[in-house]
């Protein structure tokens, strides 16, 4: 099966890579996800805002803090504006089980969805949730996105709208 490369939006270029979470930070994670950087930041709540600030994508294997705390960062009765988040990638909390993992699931360029194969920065930009579980296997989520960007810079697609919500 041919898989096409889908790009979103020009916007997507704004993308900056990815923020490698303290319990991510190892040399298998940097060899599949290159463009990143340790947090510099102490707590998780910390990491997603700096994340979202930077527009960067945080990598963890902590799944249930980081969604409570993306969920948080873009909560849209606080703030006026698009507060949106890059999105978020859960990996397996081991370095065997992430080069396994990450091998099986052939993610080095990007994810998988319905026969396109959208870049990280394409899958970030339109903030999804790709986790990698230890047997290779991908599920990916949505977070909502602001009613600016959904107005303005909807995403059509059908993969995208068959996506399950997140918050």
């Amino acid at each position: 099966m041919n898989v096409k490369a889908y790009q979103l939006y020009e916007d997507e270029n704004n993308w900056r890579g990815f923020i490698y979470d303290k319990d991510s930070n190892s040399e298998v994670v940097k060899k599949f996800f290159p463009d990143g950087v340790l947090t510099t930041k102490k707590y998780d709540r910390e990491t997603v805002k700096e994340a979202r600030d930077e527009g960067k994508t945080v990598i963890t294997s902590n799944e249930n803090d980081f969604i409570r705390f993306m969920l948080e960062a873009q909560n849209r009765s606080i703030f006026p504006r698009c507060e949106d988040c890059w999105g978020l990638v859960i990996i397996p909390n081991a370095d065997l089980q992430r080069q396994r993992a990450f091998a099986k699931a052939k993610i080095r360029s990007g994810v998988k969805l319905g026969g396109w194969r959208l870049t990280w920065k394409a899958a970030m930009w339109a903030n999804l949730c790709v986790k990698i579980t230890s047997e290779g296997k991908i599920t990916v989520r949505k977070f909502e996105r602001c009613e600016h960007c959904q107005h303005d810079l909807a995403i059509d697609a059908e993969w995208y709208k068959s996506l399950p919500s997140i918050g």
